[in-house]
């Protein structure tokens, strides 16, 4: 086949590799010397092998093409096990099958329902079987099978069928609670569904049950001659019971002619005697039998209608109460005190005085409200002063006069219960405090009474004024003791102008310039000041913290007002602040052409200070703007600090900001200087959107959308912009064509200062609503965007839910509703529109179905929540459907139901802790302290607590399920779900079993003399004889570098020890097929239970696949884990195990662990499922690191110690 000079060098062309790196990789092997190819266990396929070889020598090179065909070799033939029969997928979970194929171990495809459900391995006589599972969720129907060669992809003819009859069972309600004694009709009791694309033919009914309390039963209907596909129907139970039941489970089955039982599901019953005729014994009894009623202590009477003996006032049935300021008035209806006076005396029995009221006989108490006159003249002699207050006694009184330096008593007169009166003498002028005393106590009074000795007017009199209660009262403005004097009016001199240097600090007192004038006096500015001005109304003192320059004068004009007279004195002055400095700034980029978009701009600024001005020692101020399109800005005025005369401030320019921009600089105080100092270009395109509404449109090939004069693209600068693209950018998936153009102007180059219009032609091949936008730009400016807001329509009639999935979390005996939205999004009007709802309790529908939706309309309808107290706790699911009746068009809505318990009712979880040692071993006592967590997510509730010395644990909770968990001393951690309801309430306890830490692993590394070598071993230490399974292997660490080169090792042993007391079942090893050329298989399996304290030798044969040398050096890894298990039964199933770590030596290690140490841990956990154990494949990067975390991962419940002996770098 090849001519040429020798020799030649053969490889594959690695792009033709590609399609079949899989065959190549597997199966192939060319010689690259003499050009052999080896092909081993070829792979079937449908298709041909192509792929090219290159061979070469030291003058060419060519290409051979080399085709291999590797067809289909076998075929295989499957039936059900109930081939062509009916079964029920509520009692057969399962289905099982078995086939043949032609050749032995051989791959074969089952195909379930033109579906893979799997891949299967034929025995050495060509037979194969396996089992399909029927999901959660299955809908009854006929299952086809079929099997096929594995290189099919599309599923054969169906070699075999069953029929499956699925139905389903809603009782109304799970626990039932009836009347003895009466027939009693539960309407809709149950709902069967067939949930089936096949009728249901001749179906019964039949309740099972133990109780000898019922008398007769009978269901309606009691025969169902046929149940359609996916219907359903409801039946009412008719039941009479003779005897009382609690609790009591009964079982409700269908049955159906193809099928013995079809499905069978159970519900609780109770019942109890009814009092009706007795009323109930007017809640004040019980029913303990057929209307008769057994009374509480207090009543008595066939319906507990009256009182017992010696009781009164029904229905309070209370003894007779005696009295202590009153008599007793009992019968029948009352049982009560009538007060002597209940002016004076109050409470059930009269043994309270009212308010102001004291003593044995509830007098009234004395009280003082007020003193009249409450003033006199300090040399007025023998003044009478009346104290008025209420019940005044005629008995011993004075009245205590309290001055600074003396208490003074003075006799006092009764008048009445009201009235009391002393009589004062002269004292000298101040106030004195008065309190009454009768019978040696002082009288309470209402608040602190007060008298007050006043001075008298002099004997010259008031001459501008009157005596006052012994004093002269001038009148405005007069002033003096004899009302006589009037104030000096103010005036001013003139007041020189001053210069200040800009800003210095003023201090500048206007006083000195007063010439005259009595105070009080205020002194104002009148007119406008400048900013920071001020003055002290009382001081005149007139503050500048810094004087702020101008190019004018500052004019001031004070005024000093005298308050007493009105009189006011002016003067006016000058304050000069001339500018000690101007500004000037440059762009950074002083006259250039800018493009894309600019973040900020860089402005460069100078202070410039004037020839002979004296400068301030503050910071300066500069004022800077930017100009474009003759529109100023003010950017945030600038400080400069003292010392520094230039400064750097930076501009953002705005969206759309394009042109000619200028800047410019200046002192604050020089507002005339307007001239831009420097400009610099931002070439750019600004867009204006023209139609701000959202544009309607329509969807479909006939329909093209054009509109005109849309928006305006300008070019703001002085030069001309070109090689523009316009290109649509969004939603490019639904527009299948479109045209954007100018009337004015050409797109692609746009001149200086132009504006050019712009029009569109769009079509849709699909309704929606958001924006459509297109962009104009080039390689150098940043890209100008078109965007209007649209909404697209097809022409048709078409609606969306809003919402049109919804989750509640509702508690029982409770009630939500839910609105939902029906937008109209075609074209046409809807209606009328029917809302269906599956048959069930807990939703349904509030408003009535909808007439008709207008073109762009929407409508609502309101959906009612209503959940019952002996609802199920569970997670519901309902799918409703809107339908248009007129354009028969469909759309479901989901709603979820997550049903939790009510907060007012609460129910008693009892909970017991125990160990192995509480169940085998000689102290039975329970486990104590241990750490119990409840978390309900659906509640939001989570409880903490510790079960007390007996191990024992009690806590009231909501009706739901929780998620509880265990943690105790030197014990495995618990964890599980649990539903708390009157039926977990009625049962005696709730166990959690914890199981013991028996076993602990040390883990090892020693670094020997090879750099970065280390040696790691496995050790076990455990407690032996104990009630409970304590498995050790031997050894614990394999050489896996040992194993991949010598292939001479076939077979490993290891010895399995169960030091414990307890047999372990089931010896089980996880074996890993990670490794790339080592496989291994356990010789005897099963391999059985080990008895307590006992051992066995378990075999593990080691298979060296035929792999090349270089594949094993590329494709190696450091270490492998084969974990082993098995049970024991403690009232559950609990598991435990262990590892057996293979470990090379040579693979590098990480910096530092931590420091060594032992770690306790049973291998073990109370499980309802043992979960796969995960084996991962490590490189040798950080082996032992990845060893050591690989084992703390992926061993079942395992505690571990981690321990580094003189690791360092």
């Amino acid at each position: 086949m090849l001519s040429g000079s020798s020799p030649f060098q053969y490889s594959f062309e690695s792009s033709s590799l590609e399609q079949i790196a899989s065959f190549y990789y597997n199966h192939l092997n060319l010689n690259k010397s003499t050009g052999i190819l080896n092909i081993t266990q070829a792979l079937a396929s449908l298709e041909s092998y192509n792929f090219v070889i290159i061979v070469t020598n030291a003058i060419s090179t060519t290409n051979l093409s080399v085709v291999i065909q590797v067809p289909p070799s076998y075929n295989a033939t499957v039936i059900w096990k109930y081939s062509n029969q009916y079964v029920s997928a509520s009692i057969t979970t399962t289905l099982e099958y078995s086939g043949s194929a032609t050749i032995p171990y051989i791959p074969i495809k089952i195909w379930i329902d033109d579906t893979i459900s799997t891949v299967l391995t034929s025995d050495s006589q060509g037979q194969f079987s396996g089992v399909y599972q029927l999901s959660n969720n299955f809908f009854g129907r006929q299952l086809e099978i079929a099997a096929s060669h594995p290189v099919f992809m599309l599923s054969p003819i169906a070699q075999d069928v069953v029929f499956v009859e699925y139905i389903r069972i809603s009782f109304s309600q799970w626990i039932y609670w009836i009347y003895a004694a009466y027939p009693v009709t539960l309407t809709e009791f149950v709902t069967i569904q067939n949930q089936g694309n096949f009728d249901l033919i001749n179906v019964t009914i039949n309740l099972t049950y133990n109780s000898q309390c019922i008398q007769y039963y009978s269901f309606f209907p009691s025969v169902i001659n046929i149940l359609p596909a996916s219907s359903s129907i409801n039946v009412s139970l008719l039941i009479l019971l003779n005897c009382l039941i609690s609790n009591e489970y009964m079982t409700f089955s269908v049955h159906e002619s193809r099928l013995f039982t079809l499905a069978s599901s159970a519900f609780i019953l109770n019942s109890q005697w009814s009092c009706r005729t007795r009323n109930n014994c007017n809640n004040y009894g019980s029913c303990i039998d057929n209307e008769t009623c057994s009374c509480t202590n207090s009543y008595s009477g066939d319906s507990c209608q009256q009182c017992a003996s010696n009781l009164f006032a029904y229905p309070s049935c209370v003894q007779c109460p005696v009295c202590v300021r009153g008599q007793a008035r009992c019968n029948s209806s009352v049982a009560i005190c009538d007060c002597i006076d209940n002016i004076r005396i109050y409470g059930s029995l009269c043994q309270y005085c009212q308010q102001g009221y004291y003593g044995a006989n509830c007098e009234a108490i004395p009280i003082v409200f007020s003193l009249s006159p409450t003033s006199g003249l300090e040399l007025t002699n023998e003044t009478f002063v009346t104290l008025t207050g209420n019940n005044f006694r005629n008995v011993s009184s004075f009245c205590l006069l309290n001055d600074e330096n003396q208490t003074i008593s003075i006799s006092a007169a009764f008048i009445n219960t009201q009235q009391m009166v002393c009589v004062f003498n002269s004292h000298p002028a101040e106030s004195i405090r008065v309190r009454l005393v009768q019978n040696n106590s002082v009288v309470l009074s209402a608040n602190i009474l007060i008298y007050r000795y006043l001075p008298s007017c002099p004997l010259s009199g008031c001459n501008q004024g009157e005596c006052v209660m012994g004093n002269c009262r001038c009148r405005y403005p007069y002033f003096g003791k004899n009302c006589s004097s009037l104030p000096i009016p103010p005036r001013l001199m003139s007041i020189p102008n001053l210069t200040l240097v800009e800003m210095s600090s003023l201090s500048f007192n206007l006083s000195q310039y007063l010439i005259q004038g009595d105070l009080p006096l205020a002194w104002l500015f009148i007119g406008n000041v400048p900013n920071g001005l001020s003055i002290d109304s009382l001081t005149s003192l007139l503050p500048w913290t810094s004087a702020i320059a101008s190019l004018t004068d500052y004019i001031i004009t004070v005024n000093v007002l005298q308050n007493s007279t009105g009189v006011i004195s002016q003067q006016t002055f000058s304050i000069s602040v001339p500018l000690t400095y101007s500004v000037s700034v440059q762009f950074r980029q002083s006259h250039q052409i800018l493009t894309h978009s600019v973040t900020r701009l860089a402005i460069i600024g100078q202070i410039n200070i004037f020839d002979n001005r004296t400068i301030s020692s503050q910071n300066r101020i500069a004022n800077v703007w930017i100009m474009i399109h003759n529109v100023r800005r003010y950017l945030s005025t600038i400080n400069i600090p003292n010392g520094s005369n230039t400064f750097t401030v930076y501009y953002t320019p705005l969206t759309n900001e394009y042109g000619t921009l200028c800047v410019g600089g200046q002192h604050p105080a020089d507002q005339l200087n307007n001239i831009p100092q420097d400009y610099l270009t931002l070439l750019g395109l600004i867009v204006q959107i023209l139609i701000t509404d959202r544009i309607e449109m329509k969807a479909g090939d006939i329909y093209m959308n054009s509109f005109t004069s849309a928006a305006v693209v300008s070019n703001p600068s002085n030069y001309t912009i070109d090689n523009l693209t316009l290109s649509l950018i969004s939603p490019q998936e639904i527009v299948p064509f479109y045209n954007i153009s100018s009337s004015n102007c050409s797109l692609k180059t746009i001149f200086p200062f132009t504006t050019c219009s712009i029009d569109f032609n769009i079509q849709f091949n699909q309704s929606g609503s958001g924006y459509l936008a297109f962009t104009l730009s080039n390689e150098i400016i940043t890209p100008a965007i078109l965007t209007f807001p649209i909404h697209v329509i097809v022409d048709r009639a078409e609606f969306e839910l809003n919402p049109s999935s919804s989750n509640f979390i509702v508690s029982r005996n409770s009630q939500q509703t839910l609105v939902i939205t029906i937008n109209n999004t075609g074209s046409f009007r809807l209606g009328p529109l029917v809302i269906l709802l599956p048959d069930q309790t807990y939703i349904y529908l509030i408003t009535p179905n909808i007439s008709t939706i207008e073109k762009y309309g929407n409508a609502s309808f309101t959906l009612a929540i209503q959940i019952s107290d002996s609802a199920p706790l569970s997670i519901f699911t309902l799918r409703g459907i809107i339908r248009d009746n007129t354009y028969l068009i469909t759309h479901s809505f989901t709603i979820q139901l997550t049903i939790v318990g009510s907060n007012e009712t609460l129910f008693d979880l009892n909970i017991v802790c125990k160990d192995e040692f509480s169940y085998f071993g000689n102290n039975l006592l329970n486990l104590a302290n241990v750490t119990i967590t409840l978390v309900n997510y659906d509640l939001n509730v989570k409880y903490v607590f510790q079960s007390n010395e007996t191990g024992q644990a009690t806590i009231s909770l909501v009706a739901g399920t929780y998620e509880i968990s265990a943690q105790a001393r030197n014990h495995s951690s618990y964890r599980n779900a649990v539903t708390v309801d009157r039926n977990m309430a009625s049962n005696n306890e709730f166990l959690i079993f914890l199981q013991r830490i028996l076993v602990s692993y040390t883990f090892k590394v020693t670094q020997v003399s090879v750099d970065q070598t280390y040696i790691i071993t496995l050790d076990a230490q455990f407690v032996a004889y104990v009630p409970a399974p304590v498995l050790v292997v031997s050894p614990t660490t394999i050489d896996l570098n040992e194993l991949e080169t010598n292939q001479g090792i076939a077979q490993l042993d290891f010895t399995f020890t169960n030091y414990g007391l307890i047999r372990l079942n089931d010896l089980q090893l996880s074996l890993s097929t990670s490794h790339p050329f080592l496989r291994f298989s356990v010789q005897q399996l099963p391999i059985g239970n080990i008895e307590a304290n006992s051992s066995i030798i378990v075999s593990l044969a080691i298979e060296h696949l035929n792999v090349s040398r270089s594949n094993r050096t590329t494709e190696t890894i450091c270490s492998l884990i084969i974990p082993f298990f098995g049970f024991y039964i403690c009232d559950t199933k609990h598991f435990v195990g262990g590892v057996i770590l293979f470990t090379k030596l040579g693979c590098g290690v990480g910096d530092f662990w931590g420091d060594g140490g032992y770690g306790g841990g049973l291998i073990e956990g109370t499980i309802t499922y043992y979960p796969p154990i995960k084996l991962v494949e490590l490189s040798c990067d950080n082996c032992i690191t990845s060893i050591l975390n690989c084992i703390i991962s992926w061993t079942p419940y395992a505690s571990i110690t981690r321990t580094a002996i003189d690791i360092s770098e």
